[in-house]
């Protein structure tokens, strides 16, 4: 899991899902029964963003997040 739980919205309105402006980043993940872990991010700024997740178990997972787009990481057991 995440180094804290619970989804995320970072961005103008920060904790308000799905504005109107639709601006941000929201992220969610989760650790699954045969222990591979899965990050879903929204990214709802007109622009690519970098994304770089640290795991609380030390892992850490970098990618892009194409402008307006749903990324999804399934990411191998620890």
């Amino acid at each position: 899991m995440l180094a804290s739980s619970g989804s995320y919205d970072y961005g103008s309105g920060a904790g308000i899902t799905y504005q109107s402006s639709g601006s941000g980043v929201e992220a969610v993940a989760t650790l699954n029964a045969d222990g591979t872990r899965t990050v879903v991010v929204y990214n709802g700024f007109g622009n690519d963003v970098y994304l770089t997740v640290t795991f609380a178990s030390g892992d850490v997972w970098s990618g892009p997040l194409y402008e307006y787009s749903i990324t999804t990481w399934l990411l191998p057991a620890h």
